[in-house]
């Protein structure tokens, strides 16, 4: 059984990459993770000089990537003033559409985080194009931890979980509580409310999740804490920033259809490009498959999850 995590970053030559990839060697280091660089690409973008046969051009596109690939990682380490030969690395590169290579180098080398880089957008260009990030991010098996341009990485000490008060998050936080206890960091079960409920009505339910997830998960540096704020993105960030937390993480699933009429862009989707912080992407009802992650599913840390199913829908 293997000991450390496996990370997958998805390396492409953008800013945001750039600094999702120092983030990445920072926390494999801290960590003593496998790191591998990963870059797809669906046609080839190599131009031959006029001395050189046009066939010659496509013979091996995925070598001459890789090549670049190597050299990129290796000018990034060297910022670092580090060396790449040095660090536990690897380096992959595929031809095709990069959602679905992620995915599968992700189960074919049982992968505990793919690690990708975010820039923030309007919300126009959020609605219509999307991003590579949001497309890895809604189908992902595995947990994806987006990190902004401007974000570094340090120690992981707190972590802040947006909760929408549903039942796929039982996994989720009881996944998050032993993520925490590994790093022996603070974890904020976070609500934001805003003006569609009454004060009243927000502060009962509230004070029902609470008490019923104190009797599920046991950790005692565990915090649940309720704010008013009617932008949300603004809300989580300023939250965020306050608390000095390290990660903020959010699950999604498919809006129910009252709900996407109401805001009809995920709260994910929109954090993906608009937080401060690095956003841990969790699937929905996360239970890790792969034999690191799996040493955070539990073990009798969450109890009798199945009896809050009504509160939790």
């Amino acid at each position: 059984m293997k000991n450390h995590f496996k990370i997958l970053v998805a390396s492409d030559y953008s800013k945001a990459g750039d600094n999702a990839e120092r983030y990445a060697i920072q926390f494999a280091k801290a960590t003593n993770a496998e790191l591998t660089f990963f870059h797809a690409f669906e046609e080839s973008f190599y131009f031959p000089e006029k001395n050189i046969e046009f066939e010659k051009m496509n013979e091996n596109p995925v070598r001459g990537e890789l090549v670049d690939l190597k050299q990129h990682v290796a000018d990034i380490y060297r910022s670092m003033e580090m060396k790449a030969e040095e660090a536990n690395c690897r380096y992959i590169v595929r031809q095709g559409y990069l959602a679905s290579e992620l995915y599968s180098e992700a189960e074919t080398d049982k992968v505990d985080f793919i690690v990708m880089g975010t820039h923030e957008t309007d919300l126009l260009q959020l609605m219509v194009n999307g991003s590579h990030t949001w497309e890895v991010i809604k189908k992902a098996p595995i947990p994806v931890l987006a990190i902004p341009e401007e974000a570094s990485f340090s120690n992981i000490k707190h972590i802040v979980f947006a909760t929408e008060y549903r039942k796929g998050e039982i996994p989720v936080m009881n996944f998050l509580t032993n993520l925490a206890m590994l790093f022996d960091a603070e974890l904020t079960i976070l609500h934001v409310s805003n003006d569609v409920f009454s004060p009243e009505f927000e502060k009962e339910m509230f004070d029902r999740f609470k008490n019923e997830v104190k009797g599920l998960i046991i950790y005692n540096k565990l915090s649940l804490q309720l704010i008013h704020n009617n932008d949300l993105v603004n809300g989580l960030n300023s939250f965020c920033a306050k608390a000095n937390a390290n990660w903020l993480v959010m699950s999604h699933q498919k809006s129910l259809f009252f709900v996407s009429l109401l805001n009809p862009v995920s709260a994910t989707k929109r954090m993906s490009f608009h937080t401060h912080v690095p956003l841990l992407a969790v699937p929905d009802a996360y239970k890790p498959l792969h034999e690191t992650a799996k040493n955070l599913s539990g073990n009798g840390h969450t109890q009798k999850a199945d009896l809050y199913e009504d509160f939790f829908l």
